[in-house]
């Protein structure tokens, strides 16, 4: 195992913090994305739901609900008051950030390199920091 560093950023606000986090050496960015995502649901360190949560909607869910006046999230696995569905598992939300990766919404740093692809075998050090960052259209173009 070796200890990195993950940082998230959400678009228009600072970070989400660092996270330190346990992983095996050479995960699969698809193996990294589903330890992120677990940390994150759990809680670990000063990263809480509702700040990583944005992570994991699409552009159309945030605008669906920006629309309605607020962005409301709450604890995965507990029915949303505002939609009365349960909110993303662990394994939900690793499979909508996995499709969100795929489909070029964040890109991933680990180290000073930047990952590819879902199945590409990641090569990690202790102290290597992880960045995830969320791509966005520029307007106008």
């Amino acid at each position: 195992m070796v200890s990195v560093v993950v940082r998230g950023r959400l678009l228009g606000r600072g970070g989400i913090g660092n996270m330190m986090l346990d992983v095996a050496p050479a995960p699969t960015a698809r193996e990294l994305i589903g330890a992120v995502v677990a940390a994150q649901l759990a809680g670990q360190g000063a990263v809480v739901w509702s700040d990583c949560s944005r992570l994991y909607l699409t552009d159309e869910e945030i605008a669906a609900m920006a629309a309605e006046g607020a962005v409301r999230l709450g604890v995965p696995g507990e029915t949303s008051v505002r939609t009365g569905e349960v909110l993303p598992t662990v394994t939900a939300a690793t499979a909508r950030a996995v499709e969100a990766f795929r489909c070029g919404v964040f890109v991933m740093f680990a180290g000073s390199s930047q990952v590819g692809g879902v199945d590409e075998t990641v090569r990690l050090r202790d102290g290597d920091r992880v960045v995830f960052l969320r791509l966005t259209a520029l307007a106008g173009g």
